[in-house]
Formats: C-alpha cells, structure tokens, sequence
C-alpha cells in the first residue's frame, strides 16, 4: 500500500489553501482572544439574513398584491405571484447571460457538447455548480431588493469566459485541421463578425456629450487656475466629484434633492463654484426658476450638455 508519509504529503498538498486559512484562523483567534459573531461582518449578515426568511416571505406576498392591485387587476390578479416571480427570474437570468457579453455566450451555448467532451469532468461539475450557486445569489438578490446590478452576476459571467475560451480552442484545432462542421463554420463567422464589430466601436470616438461631466469639472479647474488654483467647488454627483478629486460621499442618490438641502442649510454658499447636474425634464424650468432666486450671488458661466442634450451640468461661478 501506499506509505502513510506519502499520503499525508499528498493530503497537504490538496489542502493547502485550507490548511493555511485554518492556521490563519488560529492565529486570529489567539491574538484577539476571543472571536464572536459580532466580530464576522459577513457571516453575521449571512445569519441576520438567514433570520428574516419570514420577513422576506411576506415582502414578496406584498409584491405580489401590488402587482395583481396596480398592474394586472381581475380577472388575472390571481396570476400576479407567478408573473412576478417569472419577471425577476427572467431579468436574472438575462443578466446572468449577457454579463459577459453576447459573444462567449454564443460560443457557449452553441459549442456546448464540444466544451463537454474537451474539458476535464471534475473542472466541468466545479464551474457548473459556482455557476448555479452565482444564478441562485443572483435570484435571491432580485427577489429582495427588485433589482440586480452587473456586478452582482459578475462571477457567472466569468464562468461563461472559461466555457467560452475552451470553445473558441476547440474551433481553433478543427479549423487548422479543416474538420469545421456546417454548424461550427457559422459560429466561427456570427462570433468573428460580433469581435470585429465590438472592436470598431470600442475604437471609434465617443458621442458629443459623453463626458460632459468630466469636461465641466475640466472646465471649473482652468477657473481654478486663472487664480492659481483657489476656489472651492460645489459637486452635486458623485461622478462629478470622482473627477473634482473630492472625498467619496456615495451613490444612488437624487442630484436635485442634494443641491436643493445645500441650499436650504446655507452649506452652498461656501463655494466659489457650483456644478450642479440639472437634466432637461418638464421640472427643469421650475428648478431653473429657483436657483435663480435662491442663488442670486452666482453667475451661470457654461453649460455642458450630455449625449442627446438630455442631461446636463450647470456651472455658476460667485460674483466677486
């Protein structure tokens, strides 16, 4: 048989990422004394999480009659549950298969049985069941909150490269051996085109408008420069504050909403500019109208306009 010595190297081998989390662990563990729950960020949300199934539950039942009251009404309310759950699930699972792209896939779905017979089963069963587990993360996710951001799903879209990458080879060695069937010669030509197509326009210039945001906070600092570089600025968006060098504040917020509790505390008036991000929309003369009056001291310098002329930055400078 074989040695136990070389058993337990051969095991050390296997584990040894396991090995080194679980020495990791014990040091943790004897350095900080003790370890709680309230110590494990992420578990403790996985248990919090865990604890409010019954709250998830009726949060979905809720969904379900606003939908059947606001959307459907009779006589097909009582199908509001079933179209609720296949709307989020179909939106995971275009999300799940578009995250990568529509090329790998093609060269996935298509090239299945081809990836199944190349590829070692062991490696095939891992990535099928991370790819399950990132759908099921992805269905949780969209069931709880109603919508499900790319990156998210991003781990299932890697999946798809893999698949995708054992595809694109095997295509590769029939086609250096002439042995492309009919089938796999149109894949070959649909994934080409869609390649060459994605490179022209990642390549071409972007649309007038598309960094206008950029282009305003590039604006302020040439104004910033004129009097070596003094001035404090008013950023309404993250992205624009992104670009401004100014401290991370979040995301996901309403720009207007923002500028207008600035205003209302007196906080705005500390600035020498203001970008202040006001799309053309049926409220925007109303809004227009109200920093007119709330901000006499300032001057609307430049405006930049988005993609279309459908959103724009508003810089106002203070009167000296």
């Amino acid at each position: 048989g074989v040695p136990a010595s070389t058993k337990v190297r051969n095991f050390s081998c296997a584990y040894t990422l396991y090995i080194a989390l679980a020495t990791l662990a014990l040091i943790t563990v004897s350095l900080h004394g003790s370890l709680g729950l309230q110590d494990l960020e992420r578990v403790k949300d996985t248990f919090i999480s865990m604890s409010k199934v019954h709250d998830f539950s009726a949060e979905i039942s809720a969904k379900a009659q606003a939908m059947a009251t606001a959307v459907l009404g009779e006589p097909l309310a009582g199908f509001a549950w079933l179209g609720l759950m296949l709307t989020l699930t179909s939106i995971a699972v275009v999300k799940c298969m578009t995250v990568a792209g529509i090329t790998p896939l093609i060269l996935t779905v298509l090239n299945y049985n081809n990836i199944k017979r190349n590829m070692a089963h062991d490696v095939h069963r891992i990535l099928s069941v991370v790819s399950l587990l990132a759908f099921i993360n992805a269905i949780i996710i969209i069931l709880q909150v109603n919508i499900l951001s790319n990156r998210y799903v991003i781990f299932f879209g890697l999946i798809l490269l893999i698949f995708a990458t054992f595809s694109a080879r095997v295509l590769f060695e029939k086609w250096q051996l002439k042995q492309l069937t009919k089938i796999e010669i149109i894949i070959a030509i649909l994934v080409t085109a869609l390649v060459t197509i994605g490179s022209v326009l990642n390549l071409r210039p972007k649309d007038a408008g598309y960094n206008y945001e950029q282009q305003a906070v590039s604006y302020i600092k040439a104004e910033q420069a004129k009097n070596h570089g003094t001035g404090k600025v008013f950023y309404a968006s993250p992205r624009t504050r992104y670009y401004g060098g100014d401290a991370y504040i979040g995301r996901g917020y309403d720009h207007w909403e923002f500028t207008l509790q600035a205003i209302n505390d007196g906080s705005i008036y500390q600035y020498d500019f203001l970008a202040i991000n006001l799309n053309i929309n049926d409220q925007s003369a109303e809004r227009e109208k109200i920093l007119a009056e709330k901000l006499p001291q300032y001057v609307l310098v430049k405006t930049f306009y988005g993609y279309k002329n459908k959103k724009r930055v508003l810089v106002y400078k203070k009167v000296d």
